[in-house]
């Protein structure tokens, strides 16, 4: 099963980047990522496209698209 996930970092100038990560779920294989300037389905269909030319071992059987949209962290969060 593969995961993508959609992280934004927000710099201390205050522009935001999203972070697309696509992940076998079952290795934990990072199979690609892309830093981007604004979030848009076409960057997770590039890395699926990519991780099906350059992992072909790592092709799921099936694929299924399920989206969920998280409500974004307003406050940031401190470990320390």
């Amino acid at each position: 099963m593969w995961c993508a996930e959609v992280t934004i970092f927000k710099t201390n100038d205050g522009t935001k980047h999203y972070i697309h990560i696509l992940m076998d779920h079952f290795s934990k294989m990072n199979l690609g990522y892309s830093i981007e300037k604004s979030s848009y389905g076409k960057a997770i269909r590039s890395l699926i496209k990519n991780a099906l030319v350059f992992a072909p071992e790592k092709q799921p059987k099936s694929l299924s698209i399920i989206c969920v949209h998280r409500k974004p962290v307003t406050k940031p969060m401190y470990v320390g």
